[in-house]
Protein backbone atom coordinates (compact mmCIF):
# COMPACT_ATOMS: atom_id res chain seq x y z
CA UNK A 1 0.00 0.00 0.00
CA UNK A 2 2.83 2.62 0.81
CA UNK A 3 4.72 1.55 -2.66
CA UNK A 4 1.60 2.46 -4.25
CA UNK A 5 0.88 6.01 -2.35
CA UNK A 6 4.82 7.14 -2.88
CA UNK A 7 4.67 6.49 -6.61
CA UNK A 8 1.11 7.82 -7.16
CA UNK A 9 2.09 10.84 -5.16
CA UNK A 10 5.61 11.40 -6.95
CA UNK A 11 7.28 11.19 -4.60
CA UNK A 12 11.07 12.05 -5.10
CA UNK A 13 12.83 11.31 -1.60
CA UNK A 14 14.63 8.12 -0.01
CA UNK A 15 11.87 5.81 1.78
CA UNK A 16 13.15 2.50 3.33
CA UNK A 17 10.34 -0.05 3.76
CA UNK A 18 10.90 -2.44 6.41
CA UNK A 19 8.56 -4.92 5.53
CA UNK A 20 10.20 -7.73 7.44
CA UNK A 21 11.40 -5.40 10.41
CA UNK A 22 14.86 -6.03 10.33
CA UNK A 23 15.57 -2.87 11.29
CA UNK A 24 13.80 -3.28 14.68
CA UNK A 25 14.98 -6.43 15.45
CA UNK A 26 18.70 -5.69 14.59
CA UNK A 27 18.47 -2.92 17.21
CA UNK A 28 16.19 -4.15 19.67
CA UNK A 29 13.52 -1.58 19.16
CA UNK A 30 10.26 -1.32 21.20
CA UNK A 31 6.76 -1.72 19.80
CA UNK A 32 6.32 2.24 20.98
CA UNK A 33 5.14 3.76 17.39
CA UNK A 34 5.78 7.09 18.94
CA UNK A 35 9.56 6.15 18.60
CA UNK A 36 9.67 4.46 15.18
CA UNK A 37 10.36 7.74 13.27
CA UNK A 38 13.81 9.47 12.32
CA UNK A 39 14.61 12.64 11.25
CA UNK A 40 18.12 12.49 9.15
CA UNK A 41 20.65 14.76 7.82
CA UNK A 42 22.27 13.88 4.79
CA UNK A 43 24.97 11.32 6.38
CA UNK A 44 22.03 9.60 7.97
CA UNK A 45 22.97 10.73 11.38
CA UNK A 46 20.20 10.96 13.46
CA UNK A 47 18.95 14.88 14.49
CA UNK A 48 15.69 13.98 16.10
CA UNK A 49 13.08 10.88 16.90
CA UNK A 50 9.64 10.97 17.24
CA UNK A 51 6.34 10.19 15.60
CA UNK A 52 4.87 13.97 13.88
CA UNK A 53 2.00 12.51 13.41
CA UNK A 54 1.13 11.56 17.25
CA UNK A 55 2.78 14.38 19.05
CA UNK A 56 2.46 17.67 18.16
CA UNK A 57 5.80 18.94 19.67
CA UNK A 58 7.38 16.78 17.93
CA UNK A 59 5.99 18.30 14.31
CA UNK A 60 7.27 21.79 15.74
CA UNK A 61 10.95 20.52 16.68
CA UNK A 62 11.20 19.02 13.17
CA UNK A 63 9.62 22.04 11.41
CA UNK A 64 12.17 24.43 13.30
CA UNK A 65 15.14 22.29 12.57
CA UNK A 66 14.51 21.84 8.55
CA UNK A 67 13.71 25.47 8.34
CA UNK A 68 17.19 26.01 10.26
CA UNK A 69 15.18 27.99 13.29
CA UNK A 70 16.63 25.29 14.98
CA UNK A 71 20.13 23.00 14.42
CA UNK A 72 22.31 20.59 16.72
CA UNK A 73 26.13 19.92 16.85
CA UNK A 74 27.61 17.23 15.77
CA UNK A 75 27.92 15.48 19.33
CA UNK A 76 23.92 16.13 19.36
CA UNK A 77 24.96 17.82 23.19
CA UNK A 78 24.71 21.24 21.76
CA UNK A 79 21.40 23.09 20.64
CA UNK A 80 21.00 26.54 19.01
CA UNK A 81 17.68 28.32 18.32
CA UNK A 82 16.80 31.53 16.80
CA UNK A 83 14.03 33.47 18.16
CA UNK A 84 13.22 34.55 14.81
CA UNK A 85 14.14 33.21 11.85
CA UNK A 86 11.69 34.94 9.47
CA UNK A 87 11.82 38.72 9.89
CA UNK A 88 10.00 40.94 7.50
CA UNK A 89 11.20 44.34 7.25
CA UNK A 90 8.31 45.58 5.51
CA UNK A 91 8.37 48.86 3.26
CA UNK A 92 12.13 49.83 3.33
CA UNK A 93 12.34 54.04 1.42
CA UNK A 94 14.94 53.39 -1.16
CA UNK A 95 18.44 55.00 0.47
CA UNK A 96 17.48 54.01 4.38
CA UNK A 97 18.67 51.55 6.15
CA UNK A 98 15.77 49.02 8.66
CA UNK A 99 17.34 47.28 11.72
CA UNK A 100 15.52 44.37 13.08
CA UNK A 101 16.24 42.75 16.75
CA UNK A 102 16.07 38.96 17.26
CA UNK A 103 17.69 36.62 20.00
CA UNK A 104 20.42 33.34 19.51
CA UNK A 105 19.31 31.23 21.93
CA UNK A 106 22.15 28.24 23.75
CA UNK A 107 19.51 25.57 24.39
CA UNK A 108 22.82 23.00 25.51
CA UNK A 109 25.12 22.72 28.09
CA UNK A 110 28.43 23.61 26.26
CA UNK A 111 29.34 27.19 25.29
CA UNK A 112 28.59 27.74 21.87
CA UNK A 113 31.08 30.17 19.61
CA UNK A 114 29.66 31.71 16.16
CA UNK A 115 32.66 30.84 13.77
CA UNK A 116 31.15 32.91 10.63
CA UNK A 117 28.35 35.23 9.40
CA UNK A 118 27.33 35.06 5.96
CA UNK A 119 25.08 36.63 3.62
CA UNK A 120 23.18 36.50 0.38
CA UNK A 121 23.70 40.16 -0.32
CA UNK A 122 26.29 42.69 0.33
CA UNK A 123 23.45 45.14 1.97
CA UNK A 124 22.58 42.44 4.40
CA UNK A 125 24.21 41.74 7.39
CA UNK A 126 24.14 40.58 11.23
CA UNK A 127 25.47 42.55 14.42
CA UNK A 128 26.06 40.62 17.13
CA UNK A 129 27.81 42.12 20.10
CA UNK A 130 29.35 38.02 21.30
CA UNK A 131 30.46 35.49 19.37
CA UNK A 132 30.16 33.41 22.42
CA UNK A 133 27.22 31.82 23.91
CA UNK A 134 27.04 30.57 27.44
CA UNK A 135 24.91 27.67 28.04
CA UNK A 136 21.20 28.16 28.63
CA UNK A 137 21.65 31.93 27.82
CA UNK A 138 21.01 34.12 24.55
CA UNK A 139 23.11 36.89 22.85
CA UNK A 140 20.83 39.81 21.09
CA UNK A 141 21.37 40.44 17.20
CA UNK A 142 20.46 42.94 15.13
CA UNK A 143 20.01 42.34 11.14
CA UNK A 144 21.00 45.44 9.34
CA UNK A 145 19.72 45.88 5.76
CA UNK A 146 20.69 48.92 3.97
CA UNK A 147 18.61 49.54 1.07
CA UNK A 148 21.26 51.37 -1.27
CA UNK A 149 20.69 50.33 -4.62
CA UNK A 150 17.85 48.94 -6.36
CA UNK A 151 14.27 49.00 -5.62
CA UNK A 152 11.80 45.77 -5.76
CA UNK A 153 10.74 43.11 -3.58
CA UNK A 154 13.86 41.15 -1.57
CA UNK A 155 14.29 38.29 -0.17
CA UNK A 156 18.16 37.73 1.33
CA UNK A 157 19.73 35.19 3.55
CA UNK A 158 22.04 34.92 6.47
CA UNK A 159 23.31 31.86 7.58
CA UNK A 160 25.02 31.70 10.73
CA UNK A 161 27.79 29.25 11.33
CA UNK A 162 28.71 27.55 14.93
CA UNK A 163 32.07 25.39 16.25
CA UNK A 164 31.23 21.73 16.34
CA UNK A 165 27.85 22.38 14.15
CA UNK A 166 27.94 20.88 10.42
CA UNK A 167 24.74 23.56 9.77
CA UNK A 168 24.36 26.88 10.02
CA UNK A 169 20.67 28.58 11.50
CA UNK A 170 19.41 29.98 8.06
CA UNK A 171 17.53 33.55 8.68
CA UNK A 172 15.52 35.10 6.37
CA UNK A 173 15.15 38.51 5.63
CA UNK A 174 12.18 40.01 3.24
CA UNK A 175 10.78 43.34 2.53
CA UNK A 176 9.91 45.84 -0.65
CA UNK A 177 12.33 49.00 -1.26
CA UNK A 178 10.19 51.35 -2.82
Amino acid sequence: MMSYILKRDSYDYPVHLDKENVFSIINGLSDNMSIHSFLLDKYNKVLAIGNPVLNNKIISLYKSIISGEKVVSVSNKAIVKVTNHNIDLGSVPLWVERNKQFQIRNEGNDTICIRNILSSCHCTDIIVHSKKIPPKAQIDAMVRFSADSISGIFNNTIQIFYDDFEYPSIIQIYGNVH
